[in-house]
């Protein structure tokens, strides 16, 4: 591997571990980013991206995005699209990511990992009209592969089953996903998971989804269950209100993750 790679790959797993911890020190930081500064000389395109990897990282959307497409501008490779998508999921931004890896996904059809990501961010975002177009275009890439084999795959099914069970279209779905994006860009939280399931109360069935967040006190939950609740009953175009269920939980508390 080209000494350039070498580093960039060594920047990239000391941001992924800095990414996975609740606290980082300034020092941490700065280190980082004189190993960037280097990389400059070398490569504009990964210093860049590299920027914006480590700002994602400290939860800083808009640097983080600016960082990325000035990198986007020098090469618009899979790479770069890919680590976008990972920094604006990362912050909690599931429309850009899911806009970065389908265009990621086009420069590399058959790419299982980037089709891994498209899934698990339709997932988040309860968007899954269009997703049969997309595997069908996958398939025609990677005949091979066995795409229902994928866990990703798995969690989309089952929820397809729970919807389909209960009447509950994918364009009503799709609007409670948008709401639940904007109730946590609205209190700055990212989510940590989410689990779905089949429930029942008073012997109504509904779709259950339980979203974990790193929220800062009970009043905050509170206040976030109070805000999706608000959101997808004052919207008329939600008719199936009482077939789903949104659950924000305390991230310390909650239940673990079903979609990675």
């Amino acid at each position: 591997m080209p000494a350039p790679q070498l580093a960039t790959a060594s920047i990239t797993d000391r941001i992924q571990a800095l990414s996975s911890r609740d606290s980082i020190l300034p020092f941490e930081v700065r280190a980082v980013e004189r190993d960037i500064e280097r990389l400059m000389s070398v490569s504009a395109a990964e210093a860049y991206m590299l920027s914006g990897m480590l700002q994602a990282a400290l939860g800083e959307y808009e640097k983080s995005k600016d960082m990325h497409l000035k990198g986007l501008r020098l090469v618009a490779d899979e790479v770069s699209l890919v680590n976008f998508g990972i920094s604006m999921r990362r912050v909690g931004r599931l429309q850009e990511a899911k806009t970065n890896f389908l265009k990621a996904l086009e420069r590399s059809p058959g790419s299982v990992e980037i089709l891994e990501k498209v899934v698990n961010t339709l997932t988040f975002l309860c968007d899954y009209e269009g997703l049969e177009d997309i595997i069908a275009r996958f398939r025609k890439a990677n005949s091979n592969y066995i795409v229902e084999d994928m866990k990703c795959m798995e969690t989309f099914r089952s929820i397809e089953s729970h919807l389909t069970s209960l009447n509950i279209p994918f364009s009503e779905f799709k609007m409670v996903g948008a709401f639940i994006e904007r109730v946590m860009n609205e209190f700055d939280l990212v989510n940590e998971g989410m689990l779905e399931r089949l429930s029942n109360f008073d012997g109504v069935p509904h779709l259950y989804l339980e979203i974990s967040l790193p929220v800062k006190n009970a009043q905050q939950l509170v206040s976030v269950n109070e805000r999706i609740a608000e959101l997808v009953l004052e919207c008329d175009d939600i008719s199936s209100w009482d077939k789903l269920v949104v659950n924000f939980v305390d991230k310390r508390t909650g239940s673990v993750s079903a979609v990675a």
